[in-house]
């Protein structure tokens, strides 16, 4: 599993990272954290709004699908949906496999980037978030917490 490149990488709360690309657009997939805390080895599906739609921040734009549950994606950023990666909407498996690399979900064209990526999470943030969220699960045992 890739590990997230520090410092060019922001978070949600919802466990979607968000980096920006040369063309300025910005790339989205699902953190580690999440693949390993809900066990997504098992995804069967990869569901996104079409290219060209807008997406808005905080809101869901597709959803994964594993044989135990379904976990929303949200968009880090309001924009236009540019681009979908065909490769894990193929082979869904590349996201748990490779979050941070061949397993990044969508490409959105942000409409207000400078007011919006404010509210995103650093890494160090967002370790510490995950860190409370495992303080709180009830699987003390798990392997998330040797993940941060």
């Amino acid at each position: 599993m890739s590990e997230a490149p520090r410092g060019s990488t922001l978070y949600t709360r919802e466990h979607t990272w968000a980096e920006m690309t040369p063309e300025g657009h910005v790339k989205v997939g699902l953190s580690s954290h999440i693949c390993t805390c809900k066990g997504l080895r098992e995804i069967v599906h990869v569901w996104a709004d079409t290219p060209g739609e807008r997406v808005r921040k905080m809101e869901p734009f597709g959803v994964v699908e594993t044989l135990r549950l379904i976990l929303d994606l949200y968009a880090p950023v309001s924009g236009r949906l540019r681009r979908l990666n065909e490769k894990v909407v193929d082979e869904p498996l590349k996201i748990s496999e490779d979050p941070y690399g061949s397993g990044w979900i969508a490409e959105i064209e942000p409409t207000n980037l400078e007011g919006e990526v404010k509210d995103l999470l650093s890494p160090a943030r967002y370790e510490r978030y995950c860190r409370e969220l495992c303080l709180d699960c009830p699987k003390k045992n798990c392997t998330c917490m040797s993940t941060l």
